[in-house]
């Protein structure tokens, strides 16, 4: 398999995800209706004194999500005792070092559309961590496997074809239904997708989907998720400063995201997340 793309190969598959997307646009639930190809739109402010070799946003929102799982993990003491082959946590396509360090404490499988194992499932003895190839669109798995759950900076790329995933206008939502499948009715789901201000929704083609939050939470609902715990997570930037220490602020409520983010355009916003933690609706005949 070759690393990445090449230029003929991405605009062949721009070509056939843009006549897909407008035959399904005004009849299905395709997420985002604005495409561009090979767009940079991200804004980094840069700051010297900050540089640590860490991407500040993944830094932060992998804090926010490990802080929610120790509270999980409070609830479920007993889950750090079951036997190697059962798996109560489940990830797609999070960083996998962020995977492994989630399972220090408990059992973990990792799904990557990347990943390539003519064995299917693989693990490594004593790291309590195993894989599976596939795509979030199509889960090897029954119904309600797993008590937790997390995709972290991957929904957005589902069907985009970036990782030679199939493509599919309407993968992100094929994925998080799957999901929703998947994940106990007592369970939690953890998940991030980039965001911008409401208005400049749009895909950049095959780099990733960009979403507001309005809509994400949207398709979240739709899907049979009711959002909990949510936040909003920067890169560094002089557009968002403490008041009083001005220095950046990187870890906002979505209220103070959105009032932020209204005098942004595509050209100043900085790289920005979702973060939220989720639960799976129960229909009211079951409750």
């Amino acid at each position: 398999m070759k690393d990445k793309l090449d230029d003929q190969e991405l605009y062949d598959q721009f070509v056939e995800y843009k006549a897909q997307h407008t035959d399904l646009f005004h009849n299905s639930s395709v997420s985002l209706e604005r495409i561009v190809f090979d767009d940079s739109s991200s804004y980094h402010e840069p700051f010297p004194e900050l540089d640590a070799g860490l991407d500040w946003v993944y830094t932060i929102q992998h804090q926010v999500v490990f802080r929610w799982f120790t509270k999980f993990l409070s609830v479920h003491p007993k889950l750090s005792e079951l036997p190697a082959e059962h798996y109560p946590c489940f990830d797609v396509g999070s960083q996998t070092q962020f995977v492994a360090m989630m399972a220090s404490f408990v059992n973990y499988i990792q799904l990557d559309a990347s990943m390539c194992s003519p064995k299917g499932v693989f693990r490594v003895a004593d790291s309590r961590l195993a894989f599976r190839p596939g795509e979030a669109q199509n889960l090897s798995f029954p119904d309600n496997s797993f008590l937790w759950i997390t995709s972290l900076h991957a929904i957005e790329h589902f069907g985009l074809g970036r990782y030679r995933d199939t493509i599919d206008p309407e993968g992100d939502i094929r994925g998080l239904k799957e999901m929703h499948r998947v994940l106990n009715p007592g369970g939690y789901f953890v998940g991030t997708v980039p965001i911008v201000k409401e208005g400049t929704e749009r895909i950049q083609f095959n780099k990733h989907r960009l979403y507001s939050i309005s809509r994400i939470r949207s398709i979240l609902h739709g899907v049979g998720f009711d959002v909990g715990l949510e936040c909003c997570v920067l890169a560094p930037t002089t557009y968002v400063l403490n008041a009083k220490t001005r220095e950046p602020s990187c870890l906002l409520s979505v209220q103070e995201f959105e009032d932020v983010s209204k005098t942004w355009n595509h050209l100043t916003e900085p790289d920005a997340v979702y973060v939220w933690s989720a639960k799976k609706r129960i229909p009211t005949t079951m409750r």
